[in-house]
């Protein structure tokens, strides 16, 4: 019998091996309009390289959340 287990992607030569490719944010509505407004916010003209911001499960995201680092990269 064939193994119906798909194939794990490949990883990117530099990624850190405990980290995976795939990265999933699951919210409700207002949840993804409050994250845009986090994305908007740092893509704005005049927001320095660098500025970020950091969503935790104790300002923002449902307890238990992994956090989340946001942040605005201008040299990439």
């Amino acid at each position: 019998m064939r193994d119906s287990t798909p194939a794990q992607p490949a990883q990117p030569r530099n990624a850190h091996p405990e980290i995976s490719r795939w990265i999933r944010v699951e919210a409700n509505a207002a949840g993804l309009r409050t994250l845009a407004g986090h994305l908007l916010t740092l893509a704005q003209d005049g927001v320095p390289d660098g500025s970020h911001l950091h969503l935790e499960d104790s300002n923002g995201l449902e307890d238990g959340s992994v956090g989340l680092v946001l942040e605005r990269s201008d040299d990439e």
